[in-house]
């Protein structure tokens, strides 16, 4: 599996990806998933970067995009992912997520946030290893598409504070202590 930005060539292969996801899962895009906007993802005018993780074949196992917030939290991104049901528990959102973590900090972030459904266990796990830590709860934060009110964990990655921690999960390769 490769993970490589996403350009327009990819865009079938995402949208098909998209097509596949579950309502929850469609309900941490934040956006809403018309062509227009899937396109708009892999202009260069886009606020922020997405890539895939794609197999030899093109399947799209997952996507995870890095986007900086505005005026005086500009130096903060916030860190989506979202993989594939079926590719799940075996790599594709640790591979996204500490290439997305990885380029953030080539941007010159100094501080990534996710949001994860609390349940998420796995997810938070995964975050925790690469040195996120919960920063606030927020109960019956969203509401799914099925109606249904989940609490959201907000999840941060201090770049300073955590660079021992990245060293040791490997992240920091090739990149400068700040």
């Amino acid at each position: 599996m490769q993970v490589e930005e996403l350009t327009t060539d990819r865009l079938g292969a995402v949208e098909r990806f998209l097509r596949d996801l579950s309502e929850l899962d469609r309900t941490f895009i934040k956006e809403d998933l018309t062509a227009a906007t899937v396109a708009s993802w892999a202009s260069p005018d886009q606020r922020g970067h997405r890539w895939v993780a794609a197999d030899e074949d093109g399947t799209v196992a997952g996507l995870v995009a890095v986007l900086p917030l505005a005026g005086w939290s500009s130096h903060v991104g916030d860190l989506r992912l979202v993989i594939n049901p079926a590719r799940r528990r075996q790599g594709a959102g640790q591979l996204l997520a500490k290439h997305a973590l990885q380029q953030a900090l080539r941007q010159g972030l100094l501080k990534v946030v996710v949001e994860i459904v609390a349940s998420q266990e796995p997810a938070n796990a995964m975050f925790s290893r690469l040195g996120f830590d919960v920063e606030a709860l927020l109960y019956n934060y969203i509401r799914d598409r099925q109606g249904h009110l989940q609490d959201v964990l907000i999840l941060a990655h201090h770049v300073a504070d955590q660079y021992p921690a990245m060293t040791a999960a490997g992240v920091d390769t090739d990149l400068q202590r700040p």
